[in-house]
């Protein structure tokens, strides 16, 4: 079984996350390799949570507790380049995150068993979900991943039941299942 994981916006963090002059965040939804990242990045939250859970999103880019790291590897997941971040917060500077770059698009959407909104502006050969009604996947491609982002449909992070199982205590962690789940909660 496979489940989407994804941030509980509990507690509420806004922020960006910087390390380029110039970036809109896509580069974490590509699923490859950064090809150069600053030493140090730095992430800067504008709200004031009381405290910071083990997994956040900013930029598109997933921000991870150290305990995150380790309950990825230990499931099994191997996929994926952890960048060391410094939190700016309520005025201090603080360690032990990573920025998450997951390597792995995979191409695993059942497209006759998903309901899904298709961007109209687009040519029709070029599959550009911009609503998941309920979602199907193709579960004989992707049984050998623990890790990976939906290449139909880039913002989403799918996990097995393995690292799911690893992961599912951590603080800001929403795991689904992945058939039938919808992005509605996101609007």
């Amino acid at each position: 079984m496979f489940f989407v994981l994804e941030y509980t916006n509990s507690p509420p963090v806004v922020g960006g996350l910087g390390y380029r002059e110039s970036s809109i965040g896509c580069d974490w939804l590509e699923g490859m390799k950064l090809d150069s990242v600053p030493e140090q990045m730095l992430v800067t939250i504008e709200n004031s949570p009381s405290s910071l859970p083990d997994y956040f999103e900013v930029s598109d880019a997933p921000i991870v507790s150290q305990a995150f790291i380790s309950a990825l590897s230990s499931a099994g997941a191997d996929n994926f380049e952890a960048y060391p971040v410094l939190v700016k917060i309520n005025g201090k500077t603080v360690s032990g995150f990573f920025a998450l770059n997951i390597i792995g698009r995979i191409n695993a959407l059942d497209q006759e068993k998903s309901d899904y909104v298709l961007d109209s502006s687009e040519e029709p050969e070029d599959l550009v979900i911009v609503r998941m009604k309920s979602m199907a996947l193709k579960s004989e491609l992707i049984k050998a991943f623990h890790l990976f982002r939906l290449d139909e449909y880039q913002d989403v992070i799918i996990a097995s039941e393995s690292v799911k199982n690893k992961i599912s205590t951590l603080t800001g962690v929403k795991i689904s299942p992945a058939l039938g789940w919808s992005d509605s909660h996101r609007f």
